[in-house]
């Protein structure tokens, strides 16, 4: 079983029935973006430690049971996880929910934590990878709501757990090979880096890029290489998505 204790420190306090009220309405919006997606929708409720909404979305949860989930809230981490990898969840959950907590509010209101749960799964099914942002926040300021979507952006074997400041532009990952967390800016692309990506990424060649911004090749193929640097990437696709992914485009 998970650390009850642990999950004490983040649990949010002090909701009423008129906070819930008001969090029907975000549901009833949340249910016509789901038409929109292809990706899983929720919100998990930080005071009843449970799933207040998920979306039918079958890429969400995979080959897993939607009505299950609904039901589970921690106990997602019992059913699914490592035991020695639970209370790295729990605990970087915990420095999250603290990091948010001292921040201002308009920094609060623009936070997403980027969680990936692959590599911790008990039968070595594939679990989704999630990002979720606060929502509605508790009298204390710690987060209540967190409205998550399960994605298939891409990361790291041990890119386990990140929290992006997008007013800083700072990323703040763990690392578990030493347990710390560590901070970094996050990658930017100059304007010509840009262009050039979202060119290659809508299958244009680089015969076709070069013609249309009037530069060489051998241009496009720096400025190609320099992206992928900077990014971490190694095919068009994966810079694409990793510039979505930090905002960085």
């Amino acid at each position: 079983m998970i650390d009850t204790e642990l999950l004490s420190q983040i649990q949010a306090a002090g909701i009423t029935d008129a906070d819930y009220e008001r969090a029907e309405r975000h549901i009833e919006v949340l249910k016509t973006l789901s038409n929109l997606t292809y990706k899983g929708i929720f919100i998990y409720d930080n005071f009843k430690r449970k799933y207040l909404y998920i979306s039918p979305n079958p890429f969400g949860w995979l080959e897993y049971n939607k009505e299950a989930f609904e039901n589970m809230g921690s106990i997602f981490i019992d059913a699914f996880i490592k035991p020695n990898s639970k209370k790295a969840i729990i605990d970087a959950f915990v420095y999250c929910y603290q990091y948010i907590k001292n921040l201002s509010q308009e920094e609060k209101e623009n936070i997403a934590i980027y969680c990936n749960y692959d590599y911790m799964s008990i039968d070595g099914k594939h679990l989704p990878s999630t990002k979720c942002t606060p929502l509605e926040f508790a009298p204390n300021g710690s987060p209540w709501l967190m409205l998550g979507i399960t994605t298939s952006e891409p990361h790291g074997k041990h890119d386990m757990f990140c929290i992006h400041n997008i007013l800083r532009k700072e990323l703040v990952s763990y690392n578990p090979k030493n347990d710390k967390w560590e901070k970094k800016q996050v990658p930017t692309l100059s304007p010509k880096e840009k262009t050039v990506l979202l060119l290659l990424s809508q299958g244009q060649a680089a015969k076709s890029v070069a013609e249309r911004l009037g530069m060489s090749e051998y241009t496009v193929a720096t400025h190609r290489k320099n992206i992928f640097r900077k990014l971490g990437a190694h095919t068009v696709a994966e810079a694409m998505a990793f510039a979505v992914k930090y905002k960085a485009i």
